[in-house]
């Protein structure tokens, strides 16, 4: 495969003040698909599932919008307190995913086959939020939380598209010593179930 595509990306943000913060940005996407998603084949005989390579596998082209508020240096907590808000949308051409093409799932008669495939057209739209705290005595916290949904279209059918996590929430501890010689994490995630598809 031989492909190219110039992305551009345009931002803006607009601080009206010390602390709030405007931005918007636009930009076109190019995935060109990896080694791995045209080359791959993997067979599980005794759980009843393929996976097949697809040399056929196009580049994913994209266009994206995005636009939200950020607050900086809050004090909050005897910390200092930042923020994020935003709303995105984003639509796909020849979308990357993996799904599963034929097969009943049925052991050594009729396995499931996946194979990743392009999708003719996606639109995946969402919310997402952020919050770090952070404190002079090193420790910092950070809580994130995101929605998204998405849409296919094939054939002219427009379907739910199930690959994507419609709800997903990030919440983690940091310690930075101010030494600077060592730090350490703990993360925790939890994602919201997806729909059927």
């Amino acid at each position: 495969q031989s492909d190219d595509r110039i992305s551009p990306k345009i931002g803006v943000v607009y601080w009206t003040g010390d602390r709030l913060g405007l931005f918007a940005n636009y930009a076109m996407g190019f995935k060109a698909p990896s080694p791995m998603q045209v080359n791959n084949f993997f067979a599980n005989p005794v759980f009843g599932y393929e996976s097949i390579p697809n040399p056929n596998l196009k580049p994913e082209t994209s266009e994206s919008v995005e636009a939200g508020l950020r607050l900086r240096d809050v004090p909050a907590f005897g910390g200092a307190l930042r923020l994020q808000a935003s709303a995105f949308a984003t639509r796909y051409e020849d979308f990357i995913d993996q799904v599963v093409v034929s097969g009943a799932g049925v052991p050594g008669v009729d396995p499931l086959i996946y194979q990743y495939v392009n999708l003719s057209e996606v639109e995946i739209k969402g919310l997402e939020g952020r919050a770090d705290i952070f404190w002079d005595s090193g420790f910092s916290a950070i809580v994130s939380a995101s929605y998204a949904e998405g849409e296919q279209t094939t054939a002219g059918e427009r379907t739910e598209l199930a690959s994507i996590d419609p709800i997903k929430v990030v919440a983690g501890l940091n310690y930075a010593a101010p030494s600077g010689v060592w730090g350490g994490s703990a993360t925790v995630t939890w994602s919201g179930d997806k729909d059927d598809a």
